[in-house]
């Protein structure tokens, strides 16, 4: 055979093996690559593919220190090789996939982190390390995303409801969240609070109506008037306030026939209103002032009243002068005790304005002739 003959087929052969080779390199099979250019460089003394063994061995020990990385959980690290790799073989199929892997090994704690938040039913919180996530990594889990979106909607839509007290509503929204996520114990409790209040609002619209109760309906004020029926007469006013079960009046007053004494000299139209304790001492009622805490009902309320009832006693002395007696006159201050029973008569259905009747019992300390009973009259409002 001629020399050209064989030369050209010598240069044929180192063409096809050298592009053989490329391929192989180009594919990331760096192994095969490397002998592929071995041979062409000892067969045909290719400088290029000299290069190409160098640049093959480098590969090779870039993707073994990268696996060691990623073996030992050092994901930085490994992707710092393949990205390496890259640079000397832009080709190579196999980089972007094991830098996706390792980005997602390495970014995994944050997405189950938003996993985990969602399964607990906080939406807010999964939506923003999954975005965290994506932004990171570049990657995100689609369906995730979907389901924390629907749910932080339907979310908003259950608080609207309730706030509206439209359960029934919240109820349907409530059960959506549950039936895509079942471990979502917020949404658990708010489900239950609904149905508690729901039920609460039927009882009350079917009971109401019929219900009866001694609770009452509001806190009122009022004021009264009353008087006594024995001389001598109590007659005074008060005002008082109730709040829920607790009532409280106070009230003051003295007789409607007091009369006194001149120049030492006890007339008989004093004693007439006077209460005579023995021979010598009569006493008269000045003035009361009691204060009086009790239970108020819806129709009615007891108490029992406290106070003082300041008297003008006379001590006489012995003889008469012209009919009348003279003495010695002194004021004193006594108990007063007094038990009392309110009734309410109200004006209207709302219970905001009626009659109110009071009858009590004084009972004054030392002084027995000065027990009366009274009755009063009023308004409360």
């Amino acid at each position: 055979m001629p020399l050209w003959a064989i030369s050209q087929t010598s240069n044929g052969s180192s063409t096809q093996l050298m592009t053989e080779a490329n391929r192989l390199f180009e594919s990331g099979e760096y192994k095969h690559a490397k002998d592929k250019y071995s041979d062409v460089y000892l067969d045909y003394g290719n400088r290029d593919a000299l290069d190409k063994v160098d640049v093959c061995t480098e590969c090779l020990n870039l993707l073994s220190k990268a696996m060691s990385f990623e073996r030992e959980d050092n994901y930085s690290g490994a992707i710092d090789n393949y990205k390496s790799i890259l640079r000397l073989n832009s080709k190579d199929p196999n980089m972007a996939g094991y830098i996706a892997n390792c980005k997602k090994k390495q970014y995994q704690p944050m997405l189950d982190n938003a996993r985990n938040l969602y399964r607990e039913g906080k939406y807010l919180e999964a939506r923003d390390k999954l975005r965290e996530y994506t932004c990171i990594s570049g990657q995100t889990d689609e369906e995730l995303l979907i389901s924390i979106t629907e749910c932080i909607t339907w979310r908003n839509e259950a608080n609207d409801a309730i706030n509206n007290k439209k359960y029934d509503i919240a109820k349907i929204y409530l059960d959506k969240i549950l039936s895509y996520n079942s471990t979502d114990a917020i949404s658990a409790h708010r489900l239950a609070e609904v149905n508690s209040l729901n039920q609460k609002i039927k009882t009350v619209f079917v009971k109401e109506p019929t219900k009866k109760s001694l609770r009452p309906f509001k806190n009122k004020f009022n004021y009264f008037i009353y008087s006594g029926f024995s001389n001598p007469v109590a007659f005074g006013g008060g005002i008082g306030f109730n709040v829920s079960y607790f009532q409280l009046s106070l009230d003051g007053g003295g007789p409607m026939n007091q009369e006194g004494i001149e120049d030492g000299f006890l007339y008989e139209k004093y004693i007439k209103n006077c209460v005579k304790i023995n021979d010598k001492t009569y006493v008269q009622g000045k003035m009361q002032l009691a204060i009086t805490p009790g239970i108020n009902l819806k129709y009615f309320g007891l108490g029992v009243g406290l106070g003082t009832m300041m008297t003008k006693e006379l001590s006489i002395e012995d003889g008469f002068r012209s009919g009348s007696l003279s003495g010695d006159e002194s004021n004193k201050t006594r108990l007063l005790v007094r038990p009392t029973i309110n009734g309410f008569i109200p004006f209207n259905s709302d219970y905001t304005c009626g009659l109110m009747i009071m009858a009590g019992y004084n009972i004054v300390s030392g002084v027995s002739g000065l027990n009366q009973f009274i009755l009063g009259i009023g308004m409360f409002f």
